[in-house]
């Protein structure tokens, strides 16, 4: 029989007890592993006790909703609300609702609003229900980015004055999501048809869940609406009263203050002698006769006055969206006839001291042409001696005064006046030419007024008995043309004795019943006008 040591004995209890120590642990290990799924899993006691204050929670906060539905059905009735005031005042008793301090709500439409509490669980209201829908979270909605969306815009045109129509295409599945859009901002639509857009702005949209969750969206902005007038056209006149002939200049300013801009190729002006308004409708268009601009901020327009009359210029600008704005001159412009302000004693003497002016008629054929022919403003004319002087120094003027004779020269012959300043010019002139034989001598070849003619000297070898210091004067081509058939005598001493005071384009003399062979018989004098 073997005998077993102590420390035999000892190594064999040592070994045996790791052994149980080791499969003590993994016992516990797996007790603790039942005991906390027990506790926490899915179906443990901790989620379903947290499940079931989840779910009293919801129900409580699904029976106050209903509470308040309950109590306001009967004041619907009663007071025949609508859906939308019914939903007002739902939402009026949400906020008084301790238990829902906190709670956001939101308007879905007049139909629908979705009460969401401080846990995030969502409630539809409508006037028939209150229903849990779910938790915000546990399902977000797609965001948007621009890619995912195209708007299409009509009319498609740089600008317009008209509102413009959207349409909103998804270019990406959405699923139960629902596309939305503002143009604000703040207030959302659901968005299911192409919508009228009347002023720019951006255009945002989004994509909103069941749950009123809300992802990104992507945004468009409108720039091409233009629906502002531009503004009144700035008139500035050279000169408010004008004689009728001359032109006057008048100085535009056109500017907008709208997005589009002045669209000058269309912009339009007439001058008429009406201030009533042509309008600015599409009939209106052919109205505005005047011509059109070339320049956008500033021009400068010549305007023709050919009548008389108060006159006003009408500008027509044109924005690049379409817009339309009439303008009417403030300062009436008055065109007077040229013969009216002759005979305006006030007037006369007024453009007499401003040579500049004086002298702008003086070379307008219209004007000096319409004063000359009216005897009554010549006659004024020709008797005031400062007008007159000028008129004599103006080369255009002594022409129409030439070639209004059968008006003028009457005139002129009753006008000591007129007769003195022709003297005192420098064109005033005394001519002569030395008489040989019995044709004509040719004084002055050219146009002129002729004062007189007369005899200067005689030889005495050619004194005829009986016509001693006579002299024969024979006016060719008087008055602007027309041959002078009259003969005409005279008998005065030597000297301008012979009064003619006629316009002439060729003056001749020669002697009277003169029969001499030939030889120098005398010389003869005429004093002139030079035309």
């Amino acid at each position: 029989m073997k005998i077993i040591t102590k420390l035999q004995i000892s190594k064999k209890n040592k070994g045996i007890t790791l052994i149980a120590l080791v499969i003590t642990i993994i016992i516990l290990l797996i007790l603790a592993g039942i005991t906390i799924a027990t506790l926490t899993g899915e179906n443990g006691v901790l989620n379903k006790a947290s499940t079931a204050e989840e779910l009293t929670k919801k129900k409580e906060y699904e029976e106050i909703l209903k509470l308040i539905g309950n109590s306001l059905k009967a004041d619907k009735i009663i007071n025949n609300w609508s859906n939308k005031t019914y939903l007002d005042e739902f939402e009026k008793e949400i906020r008084k609702e301790d238990k829902l301090k906190g709670a956001e709500i939101n308007r879905r439409n007049d139909e629908t609003i979705h009460v969401i509490t401080k846990e995030k669980y969502v409630y539809k209201v409508t006037e028939n229900e209150v229903k849990y829908i779910g938790i915000q979270g546990e399902n977000p909605p797609i965001e948007l980015n621009k890619e995912d969306i195209t708007f299409n815009i009509t009319p498609n045109v740089e600008y317009t004055n008209n509102d413009i129509t959207v349409e909103i295409i998804l270019n990406t599945e959405i699923g139960t999501n629902i596309l939305q859009y503002s143009t604000d901002g703040t207030t959302w639509n659901n968005y299911e048809k192409p919508i009228v857009v009347s002023q720019n702005g951006a255009i945002y949209t989004r994509l909103i869940n069941e749950l009123d969750e809300i992802g990104e969206g992507a945004t468009e902005n409108i720039t091409n609406i233009d629906k502002q007038m531009p503004n009144v056209a700035t008139i500035v006149f050279s000169a408010n009263r004008v004689i009728e002939g001359q032109n006057i200049t008048a100085t535009v300013t056109q500017s907008d203050e709208g997005v589009s801009g002045i669209d000058i190729e269309k912009c339009k002006y007439v001058f008429t002698q009406s201030n009533e308004k042509i309008g600015i409708n599409d009939d209106d268009m052919d109205k505005y006769t005047g011509g059109t601009f070339s320049k956008e901020i500033e021009e400068q327009l010549t305007l023709n006055c050919t009548t008389s009359g108060n006159y006003y210029l009408h500008v027509l600008t044109v924005d690049k969206a379409g817009n339309r704005k009439e303008s009417i001159s403030v300062e009436t412009i008055n065109i007077v006839k040229a013969s009216d302000i002759i005979k305006d004693t006030e007037l006369l003497n007024e453009m007499i001291s401003d040579p500049s002016t004086f002298d702008n008629i003086l070379e307008t054929n219209s004007i000096i042409s319409a004063i000359i022919s009216d005897s009554t403003a010549f006659n004024i004319l020709a008797n005031n001696r400062d007008a007159f002087a000028k008129v004599c120094e103006n080369a255009n003027a002594r022409e129409h005064m030439y070639n209004n004779y059968t008006k003028t020269e009457s005139i002129i012959q009753g006008s000591s006046i007129a007769q003195s300043v022709m003297k005192q010019s420098s064109r005033y002139a005394v001519v002569s030419g030395k008489f040989s034989a019995r044709p004509f001598v040719t004084f002055y070849s050219g146009k002129a007024f002729v004062f007189s003619v007369s005899q200067l000297a005689w030889k005495n070898d050619y004194i005829v008995s009986g016509f001693n210091q006579r002299c024969y004067h024979h006016g060719a081509y008087l008055n602007g043309g027309t041959i002078e058939t009259t003969v005409s005598k005279c008998y005065g001493d030597n000297g301008l004795a012979f009064g003619v005071n006629k316009f002439a384009s060729l003056v001749q003399a020669a002697m009277f019943n003169h029969n001499a062979g030939g030889g120098d018989a005398g010389t003869g004098i005429a004093a002139i006008f030079k035309i």
